[in-house]
């Protein structure tokens, strides 16, 4: 008895060593991630009675060390190839070894509708005022490959995905019967054929095909032509490497995917002739899966990769106001960046907007506007000429210049109020409004403030209304101008 507890004690304390042995002996294994370096660990933390920073530093040191990802591989090689079925904190399997990524998935949580409306509406929001200061604006949206490839979920990806799929339904009703004008991807993968492989089964991103029909999407609009695209079987077969099957999982299983060299270097330069000019392109992982024939598409773009954020620049380039400005994101986080992450009023994508705006609007004519003209809620005058005390929420309704030139407007006032200032475009003859068809100004909290923005020509004629700040304020030298511009804006 004594042997077999000894024995058994062996192999206890071994399975608990391995991995520091491992580690000690040869480092961290080629395809570790997330790793402890010494020089980042903080010495008071690791003494603290609360044990949660010394876990994760051991658990993360452990688990990249040679023995650690080997016990990885074969749990994930055991479950993926042997029971047919695999679910990981990444990964989900689904029909025929199709792989899913979970986090995509969101927890199966349903999207509000407000969210969805207020996401939405701003891409029309951003397209107006780019529009206004001389840029052709395009928001494109990289559908999901739960999107494409419903079909191939199976039943328990299917039930992972919850509300999933039916959000990706309710934002498409709602940006088809809004009207905004955002480019949808999936408008263009949806009609391919059975024998069009779009997707890799075990990436997350679309192949050369599934790319090539996005450009197709892009230049139709912009170059105004089809560019055709390369026909399945015309290309050669490879083995790659996929982020879900071989970077997430960590197996050595490469998936077959038909490149099409000779498409790339030959036929779509002839189709695309001098490309788009004057372009800047802001885009994430499913567009550097082709950023190639993007940058022949767009000889002399400006490219910014969200995941290699470099914001200064980026909002200097749209601050200038190009010809052209495509903005990019893959669809599962399409709502949380449009709300408050990469694509806000406050990221350098909405700023950039605005600065380009209030360069086009100092061209304007302006003329004074009455206070007794504007109509104001929840702001009471004082004694002091131009000065008001707000309650919570104030708002003033200007009526903006009619005619065929662009309307333009300029407000300036003071505030105790250090909150964000916000225009509300009307979405109707009614002035009617909507959330997200509104711009932010977070670029001018401070305690004097001066607005300034042109419009469209389609809002000639209508009411604004803006909120200078949230209220319980007071409002102070408030001045406001109406004008429109003598000639059309173009980019610089």
């Amino acid at each position: 008895m004594r042997i077999v507890d000894s024995l058994t004690a062996l192999v206890f304390a071994t399975f608990l060593l391995a991995p520091a042995m491992s580690l000690l002996g040869f480092g961290y294994d080629q395809d570790a991630e997330n790793t402890v370096n010494l020089a980042d660990i903080d010495l008071a933390k690791l003494i603290e009675t609360d044990r949660t920073y010394r876990d994760d530093i051991v658990d993360r040191a452990l688990l990249n060390s040679p023995v650690g990802m080997h016990a990885i591989r074969t749990k994930n090689w055991f479950d993926y190839r042997v029971f047919g079925f695999i679910k990981t904190d990444q990964v989900i399997s689904g029909e025929d070894n199709w792989l899913f990524y979970l986090p995509g998935f969101e927890n199966g949580k349903c999207t509000e509708p407000r969210r969805i409306r207020w996401a939405i509406d701003k891409t029309e929001a951003f397209s107006h005022i780019a529009a206004a200061s001389g840029t052709n604006f395009l928001f494109s949206v990289s559908p999901d490959k739960s999107t494409v490839a419903e079909s191939s979920l199976g039943p328990r990806a299917t039930i992972a995905a919850g509300c999933k799929l039916g959000n990706a339904r309710a934002w498409r009703q709602y940006a088809k019967a809004s009207g905004a004008g955002l480019l949808d991807h999936f408008e263009a993968l949806q009609h391919s054929t059975a024998e069009m492989s779009i997707y890799y089964r075990t990436d997350t991103h679309w192949n050369e095909l599934g790319g090539s029909l996005a450009l197709r999407q892009i230049a139709s609009i912009w170059l105004d032509k089809d560019i055709g695209h390369p026909q399945p079987g015309s290309g050669t077969l490879l083995p790659v490497d996929t982020d879900l099957r071989t970077g997430m999982l960590r197996l050595p299983i490469q998936e077959t995917t038909e490149s099409y060299p000779d498409y790339w270097e030959n036929a779509f330069p002839k189709e695309v002739g001098n490309g788009v000019r004057g372009s800047v392109i802001v885009h994430d992982s499913f567009y550097k899966r082709i950023i190639g024939p993007l940058k022949t598409l767009f000889p002399d773009g400006q490219f910014f990769d969200l995941n290699h954020p470099d914001p200064d620049s980026m909002r200097q380039a749209i601050a200038a106001r190009p010809a052209y400005l495509l903005v990019n994101s893959v669809e599962r986080r399409l709502i949380p960046r449009l709300v408050s992450q990469n694509y806000s009023w406050n990221s350098p994508l909405g700023m950039g907007l605005i600065d380009a705006n209030e360069d086009a609007a100092r061209t304007c004519q302006y003329r004074s506007v009455e206070l007794a003209d504007v109509q104001f809620a929840k702001m009471e005058p004082s004694t002091n000429p131009n000065q008001f005390t707000t309650l919570k929420d104030p708002k003033l309704y200007v009526r903006l210049l009619g005619g065929t030139m662009q309307p333009c407007i300029r407000i300036r006032f003071s505030t105790s109020s250090l909150s964000v200032s916000q225009l509300f475009l009307p979405v109707d003859a009614d002035g009617n409004i909507r959330e997200g068809m509104s711009v932010k100004f977070f670029d001018k909290i401070e305690p004097v403030r001066l607005i300034e923005l042109v419009l469209p020509t389609q809002y000639a004629g209508t009411t604004i209304r803006f909120d200078p700040d949230i209220g319980e304020s007071t409002i102070d030298d408030l001045y406001i101008e109406v004008g429109q511009t003598s000639t059309g804006i173009h980019s610089n």
